[in-house]
């Protein structure tokens, strides 16, 4: 089950021919920083040397072929364009066969102004009954610096082991729609319930009971819980045992991607409750008040916006947790420039200011990036359909992915959101303004 992450420089090898049917799982770039980057890939060899052009080959930690395993690449200059490949070794170590070419970009050093748009796209919600997802390599196709996975990346509910979960996340993975997403662009993820269990939440045992609660809630035991996250850190490319992180676009901007489930406490009744846990939460309101980013974008794999017509059936996110959704918007109000959160779950798209009362949280949006493949959701739709007060900007059920183009500092102020459907139509086009205070 070991899959091997170590990385060592390895002597120059000719190009193999390309045979993408080789690397089952396609390839990933992700997390990269300023300097560095890590490359995953699944591959039908136990052997794994990845080639980036410019740089250097490194051998992958050998391991089992039913696994990703990765390499973390170091020495890289920041704010560049880089191609990688990996090649597949043979037994014997001849080469076999390489790869298809990916694409990634480094961050650009923290004060370094950009003269064009951060163009990064964002994505939620691609159930395995609903693929193969085509708003994907459409939304890929706008030549993007980076894509945010929101959650809900796999529906891995049934599994209980680290081998089933692998299943679920093999499965999606080794569809057209994510291998040409993911070798298009650097990736940064984070989760939402459907990498562990509907709703779930943590138990202390190993044997609980099936479901209990309010939303059907799961209950995951240590072991089960201990394999979900494995499973997702191979996948996602994680360089850290912490999914929270921040990632920052030279001068231009800064996202601060959550954990909005691994670190729920939930307490008994309204006490000692925390939706992103004390350590999570003072981390994210200190990262905003100190970042000189110009946009401030909130990563976010459930929702902070509210409708009151539907809030009480939605528990299982910041609504349900309303001293901690007050505290971090309470935070930002009127004092915090360029802040746009970002979310996953709903399946619908829809940008919409938080709060209904025009006077509370004003210029706070939130972007609900809708659904890569699933059930719709035609009660928010609906909602947002029917507002006469000018909240929402717009809001749409079909299945879609979101390119974001952020202008950078003295640029328009403008940050355009496009909702890209299936067929590759730009469903809708939302200019919002710079919240500046």
């Amino acid at each position: 089950m070991g899959c091997g992450e170590s990385a060592g420089p390895a002597a120059p090898p000719p190009s193999p021919p390309e045979d993408p049917l080789r690397f089952p799982g396609g390839i990933q770039a992700s997390d990269a920083d300023a300097t560095s980057v890590r490359l995953t890939a699944k591959a039908a060899s136990e052997r794994l040397v990845a080639v980036v052009q410019g740089v250097g080959e490194f051998d992958v930690t050998p391991g089992p072929a039913d696994c990703f395993r990765s390499v973390d690449v170091q020495g890289l200059s920041p704010g560049t364009e880089y191609r990688y490949r990996f090649d597949s070794m043979d037994a014997d170590g001849s080469q076999a066969a390489a790869s298809v070419t990916g694409r990634f970009r480094t961050l650009p050093d923290a004060d370094a102004v950009a003269h064009v748009p951060l163009v990064f796209g964002a994505s939620a919600c691609t159930h395995h009954r609903w693929a193969p997802w085509p708003s994907l390599p459409h939304a890929s196709s706008a030549g993007l610096d980076l894509h945010l996975l929101l959650g809900d990346t796999v529906y891995a509910d049934g599994a209980t082991t680290l081998e089933a979960y692998r299943e679920s996340w093999a499965f999606s993975y080794a569809s057209d729609s994510y291998q040409s997403l993911r070798a298009s662009t650097g990736i940064y993820a984070t989760w939402d319930d459907h990498e562990v269990g509907n709703n779930w939440r943590h138990h202390p045992d190993d044997d609980p009971p099936r479901e209990e609660g309010r939303n059907r809630q799961t209950l995951v035991g240590p072991t089960r819980f201990a394999a979900a996250r494995q499973a997702f850190k191979e996948h996602a490319g994680l360089r850290d045992d912490r999914i929270w992180r921040s990632v920052r676009w030279g001068a231009t901007a800064e996202f601060f991607i959550l954990d909005c489930r691994g670190e729920r406490l939930w307490g008994d009744g309204d006490t000692d409750r925390s939706y992103l846990g004390r350590d999570q939460m003072d981390w994210l309101k200190a990262g905003l008040t100190g970042s000189t980013a110009h946009w401030k974008f909130i990563v976010n794999s459930v929702p902070i916006l509210s409708i009151p017509e539907i809030n009480a059936v939605l528990g299982d996110g910041w609504i349900g947790f309303p001293e901690d959704r007050t505290e971090i918007l309470d935070h930002i109000d009127g004092k915090i420039p360029g802040v746009v959160w970002i979310s996953g779950d709903y399946h619908t798209f829809v940008v919409g200011q938080v709060e209904p009362e025009s006077d509370k949280y004003p210029g706070q949006y939130d972007v609900l990036v809708g659904h890569g493949g699933s059930i719709a959701n035609p009660v928010v739709e609906a909602i947002a359909g029917n507002d006469t007060e000018g909240r929402f900007l717009a809001a749409d059920m079909r299945p879609g992915a979101v390119v974001f183009s952020a202008s950078p500092p003295g640029g328009d102020d403008l940050l355009t959101i496009r909702y890209i459907g299936d067929d590759g139509d730009t469903l809708h086009e939302v200019l919002l303004p710079y919240t500046s205070v």
